[in-house]
């Protein structure tokens, strides 16, 4: 993707300020009864926007990229760069600020310390998190089904017909094996198909939420191009689906792939929209969106760290307290995105200039 999508950006950092205050959402409660959950209960749903951003980016990155093993391993480098050096930075300070090597000493700490550096699904009948959400760095959950998404889509890309390929293993992942195991397919994301974690992250149905992305990536030249009459319809039907969904289920969960369509239809409403809404988008909603990826992994440890090691705040005022806890962790999120994620961008750009 050449070119910065301003409308795309915002909606990303949205995603990371819907999870950050759903998140946060306790220090609102201690104060002030429910507040919180009243305000942001819905915000841990913006882990399914991400998925669909995810699929749509990646194909827009990668849709026109070569084929081949040789491409295969470029895709593989390319999301390496994106994702690790900041994620490994960031596991690292906040493992160090809340136990360091004592985290060594009991096994059920290690074995989540080990599985946040591997990447591991630990327990098979924890999905859609599928680790010990109560341990160090649970924020990473997300990132293993990225990587997993990751992994096929470089498989895929050895082919020719890469997008055969793609949906042809997410139709046996997500269809198939489900129907062969249990008789149907699965559309609630807490639903344990089997008591093996590898195979319970493949067939997850959230996993749909990236093959959303991927199809709205490999038409995003049609549907940007469609006439203002039809965007106009789209659009409206978009909005009274997500309201006829809501008065359905009374409320939105990720059972019956809620969020997904929910999530999907927002998306949709956003491409349609997108020349409109990239002219009307504030700067800081960019900029929030540029350092999201920093933020989603740095709040939920900054939050332990504040509660640790600043006893002084424990009777501050629970606003106070949310307003300040978000403040640091888009200031850290922004060091973070300064000088960890765009140093190794540049040194990439570098390499590819002198290549």
């Amino acid at each position: 993707m050449n070119s910065k999508i301003n409308s795309l950006q915002a909606l990303r950092g949205i995603a990371a300020i819907m999870v950050m205050f759903f998140h946060y959402r306790y220090l609102l409660n201690i104060s002030y009864d429910g507040l919180g959950d009243r305000l942001f209960i819905y915000g841990g749903y913006g882990v399914d926007i991400f998925f669909i951003i995810s699929g749509f980016v990646i194909t827009l990155s990668s849709v026109n990229k070569p084929t081949g093993i040789r491409g295969s391993i470029d895709f593989v480098k390319n999301r390496a760069r994106r994702l690790l050096p900041a994620y490994y930075v960031i596991l690292i300070l906040t493992a160090a600020a809340l136990g360091g090597f004592e985290l060594l000493k009991s096994p059920e700490k290690a074995s989540n310390l080990l599985s946040a550096f591997l990447f591991i699904p630990e327990f098979a009948n924890r999905p859609p998190t599928l680790i010990n959400t109560s341990e160090l760095f649970s924020i990473r959950w997300t990132l293993n089904y990225e990587i997993y998404f990751y992994i096929v889509m470089a498989f895929s890309m050895i082919f020719h017909k890469r997008w055969t390929v793609l949906f042809a293993w997410f139709f046996i992942a997500l269809i198939v094996i489900p129907v062969c195991i249990s008789g149907n397919i699965p559309n609630n994301a807490s639903y344990a198909l089997t008591t093996n974690a590898y195979i319970n992250l493949a067939t997850n149905p959230m996993v749909f939420e990236f093959l959303i992305g991927v199809m709205f990536g490999l038409y995003y030249k049609q549907i940007k191009n469609l006439p203002y009459n039809i965007r106009l319809i789209i659009t409206a039907f978009c909005i009274v689906t997500i309201f006829a969904l809501y008065l359905k289920y009374d409320s939105f969960t990720r059972a019956d792939m809620q969020m997904g369509y929910v999530s999907a239809l927002l998306f949709l409403a956003l491409l349609v929209n997108q020349d409109f809404l990239d002219r009307a988008t504030p700067k800081f909603m960019v900029f929030l969106g540029e350092i999201s990826y920093s933020l989603y992994l740095i709040h939920l440890g900054l939050s332990s760290i504040m509660n640790n090691h600043f006893p002084i705040l424990k009777n501050v005022d629970g606003l106070v307290k949310f307003i300040l806890y978000c403040g640091i962790s888009i200031f850290l999120s922004w060091l973070s995105y300064r000088f960890v994620e765009n140093s190794f961008l540049l040194k990439k750009k570098k390499i590819l200039a002198k290549a």
